[in-house]
Parts: C-alpha cells; structure tokens; sequence
C-alpha cells in the first residue's frame, strides 16, 4: 500500500530491489505521510507502480518524482469467480434500474446521486435506482431519501456479499464519487455487461475508453444529471455492441506483474 507501508520499506537494510505501489489520486486522498516525508521515501525506491495514468500524473506533479521512475499496471479483478457468482441467483427488476454498489463514506457521495434521481424524478421520469452497500453515511443517506421524497425509486440492498446478480440485473452502474484510485466497480460491470454511467474520476477514462463502454460525466450534481437523463432517452447500442465484446484485462496485467518480478510465464 501507499503511504508508511513505503516508509517501512525503504528502511529494510536488505540489499533488494525496492518497489511500492500507489492506489489512489494523491492530489484527492491523503496518504497518512508528511509530503516532504513522501517524496524522500518514493525517491529512495527502484520502482514505483501506479493504478492509472491520471494517478500516475497526479503523483509525479505533487511530489516531484521522476516519471521514469513510475509506471502504470491496472488492478486484478477475478474475472471468473464474478461471473460464476453472477448466475448464482437472478434480481428481478420491473423498470430502468440505475445501480451503485460502494461503501458509504463521503468521497461516494450519495447525496449527490441522491438528488440526481430526484432531479430526473421531478422532470417524470420513470425509473429505480438501487444502492448496495453500508457504511458510516448510512443514516445520512436514509434521512435524505427521506427528505427528497424519493423511497418509491430508491431500493436500498444494503451490504451484500454477493452483489454480481444485482449489477448484472441492472441497466446502467451509476458511479457518483469525488475522487477514486483506478475503480474496479466499474470493471465488475462491464465484465457483466452492464455500461456505466461515471464521474470523472481518476481511471474512468482509462476504463471507459472515450465512451466505448459508458459514459462520463462532471464530477457534478448538473452533469450527472443530465447523463443519467441521457440513458434514459437513448438506447446507446453502440455501446451495448461494445461490451458484448468486451472481456476483461486481466491476461495482459499478468504478463506485467510477471515481468516485475522476473517470472517466467
């Protein structure tokens, strides 16, 4: 991990070679180091491996490391147990269901897609969105539904251990967060087939690939707004041709990993 796990490392006394992963946007997430402290860390590294371009970009602007020394390998999802554990029930749905499936902390921002379906509610369209997932902004959560006047499209999941079936079922994966490292919620829906709806957080471009598998928006109440509405008026089955195709990275990830470690594959 990021942060003191590298601090740690590059107080080892072994003559090795040194390298440390980055998983978030250092410019949006606080690494728990001092920056003088981190930039003395990462420049004592061989290597420093990051979850995206946008980080990549993000890390070497803030603290002043070399991009020679940084390179990008994309996160491991497991492909197969998803989709075996996608057919082990099936989600019932009676209308266009919006899905989000993410722990409940601020940088979500639930609040934000909250009043985005409120927004589209107001303007009469006919649609369910569906929350997966628990945490610390749950009760804000339940108290803003609540308030908008929106319990009759909202279906709160709640934390499943098992959530594949419900973002199979769904039409669009909604993602509303502030920031992100490289989000692998969105790799889980497109694996399943379901196109996203994201905001412009760290990785999304990468993942999206100019709106090959979804659509990206602001990271804003209007704009995400307005590309939910989107979807609702338009089939897009461009991409839905695109995802029909569409699987995975992983073979391509693990000839670089193995690569790190000098494996023979």
């Amino acid at each position: 991990m990021e942060g003191r796990a590298a601090t740690w490392l590059t107080d080892m006394k072994q003559d090795c070679h040194k390298i440390a992963w980055i998983h978030n946007d250092v410019k949006e997430f606080n690494i728990g180091v001092k920056d003088k402290e981190i930039k003395n860390t990462y420049s004592k590294l061989d290597m420093i491996y990051v979850v995206s371009n946008h980080s990549k970009n993000s890390f070497c602007e803030k603290y002043h490391i070399s991009e020679s020394k940084v390179a990008v390998i994309y996160n491991l999802i497991d492909e197969a147990d998803i989709l075996k554990k996608s057919d082990l029930f099936e989600i019932e749905k009676d209308k266009f269901t919006f899905i989000n499936v993410a722990k409940m902390r601020k940088q979500k921002r639930h609040d934000r897609l909250l009043k985005c379906a409120y927004n589209l509610k107001q303007m009469g369209y006919d649609f369910n969105l569906w929350l997966v997932g628990n945490g610390p902004e749950e009760e804000n959560v339940k108290s803003l539904i609540k308030e908008l006047d929106i319990k009759d499209i909202v279906k709160l999941w709640g934390l499943q251990e098992n959530p594949y079936p419900f973002i199979k079922a769904a039409d669009y994966f909604v993602m509303s967060s502030d920031h992100e490292g490289y989000p692998l919620s969105l790799l889980e829906s497109l694996l399943l087939k379901t196109p996203v709806v994201t905001t412009d957080v760290s990785g999304a471009k990468e993942i999206i690939k100019d709106n090959k598998y979804g659509l990206i928006c602001d990271i804003n109440e209007e704009s995400l707004t307005k590309t939910m509405q989107e979807v609702l008026e338009n089939e897009h089955k461009d991409i839905q041709n695109n995802l029909k195709k569409y699987k995975g990275n992983n073979e391509e990830i693990i000839k670089e990993l193995l690569k790190i470690f000098k494996v023979n594959n």
